[in-house]
C-alpha cells in the first residue's frame, strides 16, 4: 500500500508540483522527484517573490533527498543557495507579498536544513547556531489551529525544526537530552495528518531509546517501524529502520534486508555514499 496520507496532507497546498515531488522522494523515488524539483527551480529563477520562494523550497527539498543518501556536503550548498534567495526576498522588500506563515516555514525549512547538513559533517557549534536562529523564527510565529488547512507551513517544519533538536543531542551522546528534545516531536506528531512524519517521528524516538540503553524497546520499535513504512511504501524509512535493527542485534536477516533496500534506492536516483 503507498502511503496517500502525505498528499493530503499537504492538501491545501498551492504547488502541486513540488507536493508531488515531497511525494516521490517520500516513496524513495529520488530520481523522479529531482527531475520535478529541477523543474521548479529552472521555471522559478529570482525575480518576484513567488517565484523565488517557490526556488529556495524546491533547493532544500532537493537537500533533503541527498541527505537522507548521506551526501550532506551536497545538501549543505543547496540549503545555503534557499537562504541567499530568501535573504533577498527579506531585504528587497517583496516578501511582504508572500502569507507570513508560507515564508516562516520556508526560512525554518532552510535553517533546518542547513543545521542538519551541519550535524552529519560533525560541526556542532554551526548547528546550534542555525538550531536557534530556527527557533527564534518559530517562537514568533502563529500557531496555526489543528485542522485548518495549514500544518504543511509552520507546524510541519516546527517537527521537522524538533526532530534535529533531537537528532543533535543524540549525536553528542546526550541520552537525557535527546529524551527531552524528543518531547514537543512525539506531542506535535499526534496531531499531524501525514503518517510519514509520524513514522520519523516514532523512528527517531526509536534511537532515543537505544541511546538510553534500552535495547528491546528500541527493537521492537524499530522493528515496527520497519513493517509499517513498508506498508505505507516508504522505502527511504524502511532502509533507515533496517539499518537501525542491524545495529541494535538479535535480528540476522536485517543486514541483508537494509543492504537490498539501499541497492533498491540507489536504482531509484538515490545518492547513497
Amino acid at each position: 500500500m503507498i502511503d496517500g496520507s502525505l498528499a493530503e496532507a499537504f492538501g491545501e497546498h498551492p504547488d502541486r508540483t513540488w507536493v508531488a515531488a515531497v511525494t516521490w522522494g517520500g516513496l524513495g523515488y529520488y530520481g523522479a522527484a529531482a527531475r520535478l524539483l529541477a523543474q521548479i527551480m529552472a521555471t522559478a529563477a529570482p525575480g518576484g517573490p513567488g517565484l523565488g520562494l517557490r526556488h529556495a523550497r524546491a533547493a532544500t527539498t532537493r537537500a533533503s533527498h541527498l541527505r537522507q543518501g548521506g551526501r550532506h556536503d551536497l545538501a549543505l550548498a543547496l540549503d545555503g543557495q534557499a537562504l541567499r534567495l530568501l535573504a533577498d526576498l527579506l531585504s528587497h522588500g517583496p516578501a511582504r507579498q508572500i502569507p507570513a506563515d508560507e515564508l516562516v516555514s520556508a526560512r525554518v525549512d532552510a535553517l533546518v536544513g542547513a543545521a542538519a547538513d551541519n550535524l552529519g559533517l560533525r560541526r556542532f557549534d554551526v548547528t546550534d547556531r542555525l538550531l536557534d536562529r530556527a527557533d527564534a523564527l518559530l517562537a514568533g510565529a502563529v500557531h496555526a489551529a489543528d485542522g485548518d488547512g495549514t500544518w504543511h507551513w509552520v507546524p510541519r517544519s516546527r517537527l521537522r525544526c524538533g526532530w534535529v533538536h533531537t537528532e543533535t543531542a543524540l549525536y553528542r551522546g546526550d541520552a537525557s537530552g535527546a529524551a527531552l528534545a524528543l518531547t514537543a516531536p512525539l506531542a506535535a506528531a499526534q496531531r499531524c495528518p501525514s503518517a510519514r512524519h509520524r513514522l520519523k517521528t516514532d523512528l527517531i524516538a526509536a534511537a532515543v531509546a537505544a541511546a538510553d540503553g534500552q535495547v528491546d524497546s528500541a527493537r521492537a520499535r524499530a522493528r515496527d517501524c520497519a513493517q509499517r513504512a513498508a506498508q505505507l511504501g516508504q522505502m527511504p524509512l524502511q532502509w533507515a529502520a533496517e539499518t537501525m535493527l542491524c545495529g541494535l542485534g538479535g535480528d540476522a536477516a536485517a543486514a541483508d534486508r537494509a543492504e537490498e533496500l539501499r541497492r533498491e534506492l540507489i536504482v531509484r536516483g538515490g545518492a547513497f555514499e
